[in-house]
């Protein structure tokens, strides 16, 4: 066996040196210089680095941070869900949101969720996190539609989310609603304060000692926060009762019932007592929740059907105004409010007294809490900028070194990196042995370095802050003197003056809460000044006052419209500053802070809205209405101008002139010129197309000075009724108003006579130019002739003279064969001397032909005449311009009448 091995391997070597003996055996065995070649192409295909595939893109930019660093958000830029996941297992609530960084809702919305970041940062944690990188977390767990995505997390709750306008006025109240969902009643007047001012308020028993009750109490929040997730704008609120005799004074016999609570209709108890879960409850307080004396709407986009669907219900009475969510003291609104409980009236009786009177408690104690923040707050800016470098930032702290810390030491400096760092100092003074007086440290060799201490007894201390102990910070962080009272915050304080509460002011957490109080109310009065929510001056002045409803003297015959009138009216409001185009395009001009606020009266069934001219207040509200009811009220037209430019003919160049709806009128009746208008609309793509046409039949006529052209914006204007048109564009012609007196004979044309363009032909030039000269006046027609008309004009004009003189001779000896065997026909029935009743008739209807046959050939012949005229002028002038004078006189005004 081993020598047949060794024979094949020589042999096979033999044929390698012999290459003739190679190709001879491959040519005997082809499939084995196939199976070689293609070995060889795919090891070369695989591994050889000429032949492989380069990438034809670049790769991604690394992601950049969307906030800054020292910003109070959490960015995670590579979409890492880690940080976000550390934040909801440290902090109750936690506000996130889900971007991508190229996208512009994202970038505009970044401003503003910092602003809502900087207010709570005391509160709440905020996190955003990039949710467009691929190798991110957040991109491989999430798929949203959209961006951005704002998400509160509360503890280990589903998240919820955010859908309202994208301001930080707006989130920071979505976000203070999250927190305090529930509100506890302590009082059957705050239970009808709360049904007033909300109107849909979801009442519960609850015995919050009782462990038995923990679940119920529980699901019950949970459902106060989902209510708020479902509507941010208008949610129904949740409240709480845990005292029996005030719970029966609503129906609340038992623990654990829960009733809905509505300003227009009966209360309504909830039906599954023994299955409270969160879910029912929330299902049941939407299907159920009654009417809104005033709805306010939030459309998401040019393109929602929010507002329209609302619109086709009825006349609707629209406020536009700036919302205010960061305090209560809206006053337009409460005055569109006010008016909407007047017209319904009907609908609150027996209870109209009542709510009434709950409903100016409200107002007063929101316009009072307000005017006291502003006052304050402008009395601690004046108080600190008074003092100026005294003292730039100050700490308190007690001696607790001392015996039993009956001293208080306060510690001042002027430079603010020692002020960033005196916090920390807190815990080394209050330790450490301080002096009985007033002593000044200097920290280094600067002067601006310098820090004052003064110790005093504690008694001492407390008899010259009158607010119990207790310092306050203001606006640039520095304590305030101002006793807690006296600066007029006791309204905002949950449990300060109450009796039902058992914590007394030395608590801790009621220490710290009082502390913090004056400076977010005033860093809330900041930022509402900085997003231009309210005029200053409107409520500084007195701001809101309800009156009664005595001072209008129709005060009692409009509350009885709501019942008594076949329409009713329904009452909405919507923000100014974030839906600016749904004003815009009712021509209501809101500029401020010349003017805040606007109202319309939209009635959809006759196609028409009002607008309220003067202020809103209650007495002009019912007025307006009042008006509208009997029909008095003047419809607003709509009217868009754009910035007018001088525009002349002179010079043979064409000139289009922009009308709106003012000026619309006065220009389709010129007396003397005739006008034709394009009615185009600016979303019309045809429109923009067609322009060019009607800009070439406007340069066609402009030697012509008796012919005008204009275009109006049909989308943008309202014109007069009679003016409305099915599509765009449209071609109208009006005919001037006066003529010469010659032509008054022949029929004088008025604007009444204004003619469109028939829909059926196209829109050529040569149409459109047929068109206007068919309806054109004599004088126009005339001038375009004699200055339109070039040599290439005239010569087609001879050759079309005599084309058609000759059509005319032939048609005019047709019609005399006619006319003779009529005249035959008559003359030979006028001999016989006995005519039967038939053939009187025939004679009759005989000479009526001939009549007629007559009158034809008399206008064939005139026009023969005129076109001969024509010709000899023509043939006479060729080479030459024109005249007016001349052709007047070859066509005269009877030609015209004659239709030559």
């Amino acid at each position: 066996m081993a020598d047949v091995v060794k024979t094949h391997v020589v042999r096979t070597l033999a044929i390698l040196r012999r290459p003739d003996a190679l190709f001879r055996g491959m040519a005997r065995h082809p499939e084995i210089c196939c199976l070689l070649l293609t070995f060889f192409v795919t090891l070369v295909a695989k591994y050889g680095s000429s032949l492989q595939g380069k990438p034809v893109t670049m790769p991604p930019k690394q992601p950049q941070f969307m906030f800054p660093p020292t910003a109070m958000v959490a960015d995670s830029p590579r979409g890492s869900l880690v940080p976000l996941i550390q934040l909801l297992s440290r902090d109750e609530l936690v506000v996130v949101m889900y971007y991508a960084p190229w996208c512009s809702k994202s970038q505009r919305a970044r401003e503003e969720f910092l602003k809502a970041a900087n207010f709570l940062r005391s509160k709440v944690s905020f996190a955003a996190v990039n949710c467009w990188w691929p190798e991110g977390d957040c991109r491989k767990r999430y798929k949203f539609l959209m961006f951005p995505v704002v998400m509160v997390y509360h503890t280990k709750l589903d998240g919820y989310r955010y859908s309202g306008v994208m301001r930080s006025e707006h989130l920071i109240r979505f976000v203070e609603n999250l927190l305090y969902p529930v509100t506890l009643v302590h009082s059957l007047p705050q239970s009808e304060e709360m049904v007033a001012k909300h109107e849909n308020v979801v009442l519960g028993f609850f015995n919050l000692s009782s462990h038995s009750q923990e679940n119920s109490y529980r699901q019950f929040y949970y459902a106060a926060m989902r209510t708020i997730e479902r509507d941010p704008i208008q949610p129904v609120r949740f409240a709480v009762m845990t005292q029996a005799k005030l719970a029966s004074g609503v129906n609340l016999f038992r623990e654990e019932d829960i009733i809905l609570l509505r300003l227009f209709n009966n209360s309504l108890v909830y039906p599954l007592r023994n299955n409270v879960t969160s879910s029912n409850l929330v299902t049941w307080a939407l299907r159920n929740k009654g009417q809104l004396s005033v709805t306010r709407l939030s459309p998401e986009g040019l393109k929602s059907r929010v507002l329209a669907d609302h619109l086709v219900q009825g006349p609707a009475l629209i406020l536009f105004h700036a919302e205010n969510p960061l305090f209560e003291a809206e006053r337009e609104l409460h005055v569109l409010k006010t008016v909407a409980l007047h017209f319904r009236q009907c609908m609150l009786r027996p209870r109209w007294s009542a709510m009434y009177s709950a409903w100016a408690r409200v107002l007063r104690q929101d316009a009072v809490r307000y005017q006291q923040v502003a006052a304050t707050c402008e009395k601690l800016r004046r108080t600190h900028a008074a003092r100026g470098q005294a003292s730039k930032c100050c700490i308190s702290a007690i001696a607790q070194s001392l015996k039993r810390g009956n001293r208080v030491c306060s510690v001042c400096c002027h430079d603010d990196k020692v002020c960033s760092l005196l916090p920390t100092f807190q815990s080394t003074f209050a330790n450490c042995s301080l002096p009985s007086d007033c002593q000044h440290v200097l920290l280094s060799y600067e002067w601006s370095h310098k820090c004052s201490i003064c110790c005093r007894a504690r008694a001492d201390w407390t008899s010259q802050n009158p607010s119990r102990g207790h310092h306050r910070l203001a606006d640039d962080g520095t304590k305030a003197s101002f006793g807690f009272q006296e600066s007029g915050f006791s309204h905002f304080s949950s449990h300060e003056g109450d009796p039902s509460s058992n914590r007394r002011p030395t608590d801790r957490y009621i220490r710290d809460h009082l502390e913090r109080l004056p400076r977010r109310l005033c860093e809330r009065l900041i930022l509402e000044k900085q997003q231009s929510l309210v005029d200053h001056l409107t409520v500084q002045s007195g701001g809101f006052q309800l009156g009664t409803s005595g001072t209008f003297s129709g005060a009692k015959q409009f509350s009885e419209i709501g019942c008594s009138s076949n329409r009713s009216l329904s009452f909405y409001s919507i923000d100014s500053q974030n839906h600016w185009m749904f004003s815009d395009r009712l021509s209501v001009n809101i500029s401020w802070p010349y003017q805040t606020s606007a109202t319309v009266l939209f009635d959809k069934q006759n196609e028409e809205h009002y607008a309220m001219q003067e202020n809103i207040t209650i007495s002009n509200a019912m007025s307006f209405i009042l008006k509208f009811e009997k029909g008095q009220l003047e419809r607003v037209r709509q009217s868009h101008s754009f910035p007018q430019t001088y525009c002349s003919a002179e010079g043979g160049r064409a000139c289009i002139k922009e009308l709106d709806a003012h000026s619309f009128t006065r220009a389709v009746h010129r007396e003397d010129m005739d006008v034709v208008v394009l009615v185009y609309a600016h979303w019309c793509g045809f429109c923009q197309t067609f322009s060019h046409t009607f800009l070439s039949l406007a340069q066609y006529f402009a030697p012509s000075r008796h012919i005008e052209f204009a275009r109006v914006n049909g989308g943008l204007n309202d014109l007069p009724w009679q003016y409305n048109f099915d599509s765009y564009p449209s071609v109208i012609f009006f005919p001037a108003r006066r003529e010469p007196l010659e032509l008054r004979i022949a029929g004088k044309k008025r604007k009444a006579d204004s003619v469109i363009f028939p829909e059926d032909k196209d829109k050529s030039l040569v149409n459109l130019i047929r068109f206007v000269l068919r309806h054109a006046t004599y004088d126009t027609r005339l001038h375009l002739a004699a200055d339109v008309c070039s040599k290439t004009c005239i010569q087609k004009n001879i050759v079309r003279s005599q084309a058609r003189i000759q059509q005319l001779r032939r048609k005019s000896a047709r019609l005399q064969l006619q006319l003779h065997h009529v005249s035959e026909a008559t003359a030979g029935s006028r001999d016989t001397a006995s005519v039967s009743e038939g053939e009187v008739d025939l004679r009759y209807y005989a000479n009526l032909s001939a009549d007629f046959l007559k009158r034809k050939l008399k206008d064939i012949q005139t026009n023969i005449e005129g076109l001969i005229r024509l010709l000899s002028y023509l043939q006479s002038n060729e080479g030459r311009e024109l005249s007016k004078r001349q052709l007047a006189s070859l066509f005269p005004v009877q030609s015209v009448k004659s239709g030559s």
